[in-house]
């Protein structure tokens, strides 16, 4: 087994090597084969088993027809006439500049070439992964920054990903060695992915919701058990002047996590202050939560609700429920906003969702 990984780990630094060496020529190879393309908004594809599930993210949507170049994110894969990407694209803020992957198809595995949008080219990281029944059983990866990580997946005799270990190493964060379970429901589909190290300490990292556990089945309680906790909160820290805005705080970025969301408070004082010492620019500052004093509230979860929310929130990121989770949102802070509060607000309170 060491003697394996160690000449697959030498063969990832062959790839480096050509990496650095060979763009245009690994371009000219990977590109000759393509008969047919597909772009979607988003990822779309890896060969890395339960890439998505383990690594947590959202597969985009397919797109008819090559998009517009503009559209930051979007990403295209060639196909070849086997029906294997060779080829992938990711479209950057700057048209026709492209962050490439192109994948070299060899008996025994797999050989990946990753590349920057910048106009040299440099390449950011290569791997060679190796093939086995029922596919992928090892991913060696070289980066350009130093670092190195080899993942082995075990499959059960149904060929399903049972175990996924990580090592590698990471500056300057040091060594990197843990493990990934997988569970799967009676159909073969992914439940659960457990994240463990070492010494046996298991985390729950992916869960598949119940139909009983969803955002639409558990929206109504939510939404009122959410808002008790907002009110509980504003009761422990006893705010005593007047208030502005009481603020619901949502994040695109964070969206494995939209719920419960982050709540402050804007206080009256702060905003005149805003207003003298920025004037026009004060909207910045008064609708801009990260600069007032209480820009987060101290929760006071208690456990079946803080796991309702964590579940659920697998199914909105799952699921592309991003605008009902904001709508959830929205409804809470009208609730709140007719609710009788422990606080002391001015004539033109509001209680609003404020996008970070």
């Amino acid at each position: 087994m060491a003697e394996g990984t160690n000449a697959a780990n030498e063969r990832a630094q062959q790839l480096a090597r050509e990496a650095a060496a060979r763009y245009g020529e690994i371009k000219r190879d990977a590109e000759s084969k393509v008969v047919r393309w597909e772009w979607a908004t988003s990822d779309l594809f890896s060969y890395e088993p339960a890439f998505f599930e383990i690594n947590k993210y959202k597969r985009g949507q397919p797109i008819a027809g090559e998009p517009d170049p503009l559209l930051e994110g979007v990403c295209g894969y060639g196909y070849d006439a086997g029906g294997r990407v060779v080829v992938e694209r990711q479209q950057t803020e700057f048209p026709g500049r492209y962050y490439e992957t192109f994948y070299r198809h060899e008996a025994q595995g797999i050989a990946r070439f990753y590349y920057s949008y910048d106009p040299e080219k440099p390449w950011i990281n290569v791997g060679w992964l190796e093939l086995g029944p029922p596919g992928v059983v090892a991913d060696h990866s070289v980066y350009e920054r130093g670092n190195w990580m080899s993942r082995a997946y075990r499959h059960d005799a149904a060929g399903r990903l049972v175990e996924r270990v990580e090592r590698g190493t990471n500056p300057p964060y040091g060594d990197v060695h843990e493990y990934r379970d997988v569970e799967h429901d009676d159909g073969g589909a992914i439940r659960r992915i457990w994240r463990r190290t070492p010494e046996g300490k298991r985390t729950l990292s992916f869960e598949r919701p119940a139909p009983e556990d969803t955002l639409r089945a558990r929206r109504h309680e939510l939404r009122w058990k959410i808002a008790d906790l907002i009110v509980a909160a504003l009761r422990a820290v006893r705010i005593d002047e007047p208030v502005y805005t009481l603020a619901l705080q949502d994040s695109a970025a964070e969206y494995h996590h939209r719920l419960p969301p982050r709540v402050g408070v804007g206080r009256e004082r702060e905003r005149r202050h805003f207003l003298t010492e920025h004037g026009a620019d004060a909207d910045d500052y008064i609708w801009n939560p990260a600069e007032w004093e209480s820009c987060e509230l101290d929760l006071p979860f208690d456990p079946e609700l803080l796991r309702l929310c964590e579940v659920v929130n697998q199914d909105i990121w799952q699921n592309d429920l991003d605008d009902e989770a904001g709508a959830l949102l929205a409804e809470i802070a009208r609730d709140l906003g007719r609710r009788e509060l422990p606080l002391e607000k001015t004539a033109d309170f509001v209680a609003r969702v404020i996008e970070q």
